[in-house]
């Protein structure tokens, strides 16, 4: 009776290191491969629901309230901010675009979601999830009022 098996004859410490080499490169490949999924995986995460996100609240003056036409966003550039702010699908709201035009030079109190990400990392935009004049909200994505 004959048995088959392979064992693996190293010529000189040479071969060994190439094969070394090979394993270390392919455990590094792999791990590279993998971390770009978890970054793309929780880099690239949608807002879903702004309750279980953090929020800032930002009172300021209203410099512009522009609806772009592509997307329908409302961007909005708040006085001694750095930021873009927007409202997304905002401009399906017509009623709220005509609300936000007559305010502009008042102060206006946003909450946005402070939550960085792949998509704002380099752009400087947030999500605005609550606009406010005064004591009336005029836009809200949370589901309760005094959720926070």
């Amino acid at each position: 009776m004959q048995y088959a098996y392979s064992v693996e004859v190293f010529k000189n410490d040479q071969d060994e290191q190439i094969i070394m080499k090979n394993r270390v490169m392919s455990i590094l490949k792999t791990s590279a491969i993998l971390g770009f999924i978890l970054i793309v995986l929780f880099g690239f995460r949608p807002i879903t629901d702004v309750a279980n996100e953090p929020t800032s609240t930002i009172i300021s003056k209203l410099n512009s309230a522009l609806v772009d036409a592509t997307t329908l966003d409302i961007r909005m550039g708040l006085k001694g901010s750095k930021l873009d702010y927007y409202i997304n699908r905002g401009g399906q709201h017509h009623t709220l675009s005509s609300v936000l035009d007559a305010q502009e030079g008042k102060a206006i109190t946003v909450t946005y979601v402070d939550r960085r990400s792949l998509v704002n990392w380099l752009t400087n935009k947030r999500h605005i999830c609550k606009v406010a004049l005064s004591d009336t909200v005029v836009y809200s994505e949370f589901n309760e009022e005094y959720r926070k």
